[in-house]
């Protein structure tokens, strides 16, 4: 959990990085060159067309902040993997779902530090019982994820 948060922290900074550049960045230049364009052009209300350029800029959205579980086909506790799905989409240019799809076409099962604090539980309560014993598979850890 501990990586998990360090992260999420990295991620924070990412983003506060991302929306800073995006305002003193790429927003300014998009308004100034959809206004000269449109200026250019003839158009009367080029400042309303840099503003709407501008606008498109800053509204578009990164991913930020996603941290998924993953645990291969070994299972718990020697195939478990802290996936920051948000870094892998930005990096990869995708969007999270289908950074997301191609981890689990590769068989791994995923989920929130959430799902994954409550499977430990589960698994912790199985093991002391005598109903598990490590390693424990994805398919039966698959049962156990709310």
């Amino acid at each position: 959990m501990r990586e998990v948060k360090d992260i999420e922290r990295m991620e924070l900074a990412a983003q506060s990085m991302a929306n800073t550049r995006a305002l003193f960045g790429g927003a300014p230049a998009a308004f100034t060159l959809s206004s000269l364009l449109a200026d250019a052009i003839g158009l009367k209300n080029a400042p309303q067309f840099g503003l709407k350029s501008m606008l498109s800029t800053l509204a578009r959205e990164n991913p930020f902040g996603t941290v998924l579980i993953a645990v291969g086909k070994i299972g718990l506790p020697e195939d478990l993997k802290i996936i920051p799905l948000s870094l892998w989409a930005r990096e990869s240019n995708r969007k999270e779902l289908e950074v997301e799809d191609s981890l689990k076409y590769e068989g791994y099962l995923l989920m929130t530090p959430g799902q994954f604090a409550e499977l430990l539980d589960k698994v912790e309560s199985g093991i002391l019982d005598g109903s598990y014993s490590l390693p424990v598979g994805i398919d039966r850890l698959s049962l156990l994820i709310p």
